[in-house]
This record gives C-alpha cells, structure tokens and sequence, in this order.
C-alpha cells in the first residue's frame, strides 16, 4: 500500500533527518510513528495491549457471581 505525502514540509523534514541519520525517509517516519503510536496506546506491542485489557477485564469480574461451565450451562447457549 503506497502512501503519498502532499506536505512538502513534512517530505523535506524526514529527507533531512533520514540524510542525517544515514537512514531512509521511510525509516524516519516510522520510527516517529512507532514512538506516537507507543504514547498513544502506552504500551509498544500488540501483546502488551491484549494484556492491559485482560487485566482491565479481569478487575471487572467477580469471581463469587461466576457460574460453573458445565454441561448444563453449554447447553443453555443452544437453547
């Protein structure tokens, strides 16, 4: 999937720091939105964000109020 960057500053920028860093303007702007994306989300793999909702899920759950799975209570979802 291409992406095509219509703001000049933002070509001349990353060329400049791509130049600079001896890297491609590819790896400049993903570098930078590798950093956002980590900020944003606050986590910096997939994995890791998973388990902040399992943990997010599991402080909302009680325990006391969970029902057995058994074979009685599969077979109320079919019915």
């Amino acid at each position: 999937m291409a992406l095509v960057l219509e703001d000049e500053v933002v070509v001349q920028l990353a060329t400049r720091l791509a130049e600079r860093r001896n890297v491609t303007p590819t790896q400049v702007l993903r570098d930078a939105l590798t950093r956002e994306w980590s900020q944003e989300v606050g986590d910096t793999t997939v994995i890791d964000a998973v388990k902040k909702i399992q943990a997010k899920v599991r402080a909302l759950s009680d325990p006391e109020r969970a029902q057995p799975i058994d074979k009685d209570f599969i077979d109320n979802l079919y019915e």
